[in-house]
């Protein structure tokens, strides 16, 4: 039987892992502010998908505690952060909270989720009337193909 302190290193050591997996994942991150702003407005809106352009991160749906999330993924880095301090990281447990459902931490999976969404039709009458809105979003939150968080 494994004793609490060799739990609690595993548990901390599976935390690394799942942080290092994320920050791996920094090229595929960086495409989920564009792909989002392209996938927005096409079957409705979506709140996840403006703070992935507007600000440049993701809230880990599993990570929701009450109506507030406990982690983000920085997308210019790919790094697990405090949705409150985005300057410091995302506390140990509640990445522990969420490390039963990892396919949230998938940044590919969310890629080819988003792109699903972009190749949805958009309804003819809104299509040139989104176009402009996309463009507009672009020029206001500075949105390239690959994000990079702008200093302030």
């Amino acid at each position: 039987m494994p004793e609490i302190a060799e739990l609690e290193q595993r548990a901390k050591e599976l935390v690394a892992s799942i942080r290092e997996w994320c920050r791996s994942q920094k090229e595929l991150w960086r495409q989920v502010p564009n792909l989002a702003l392209e996938a927005n407005g096409r079957q409705g809106f979506c709140r996840y998908y403006e703070r992935a352009y507007e600000s440049g991160y993701w809230a880990i749906q599993i990570s929701r505690v009450d109506d507030n999330y406990t982690v983000y993924v920085d997308l210019a880095t790919g790094e697990l952060v405090d949705p409150y301090y985005q300057k410091e990281l995302a506390k140990d447990v509640a990445i522990l909270r969420c490390a039963l459902n990892l396919q949230e931490f998938d940044a590919a999976n969310l890629i080819k989720e988003l792109r699903s969404k972009v190749d949805f039709p958009e309804r003819r009458n809104l299509c040139r009337l989104n176009r402009e809105w996309r463009a507009r979003l672009r020029r206001e939150y500075g949105i390239e193909r690959f994000y990079r968080r702008k200093c302030k």
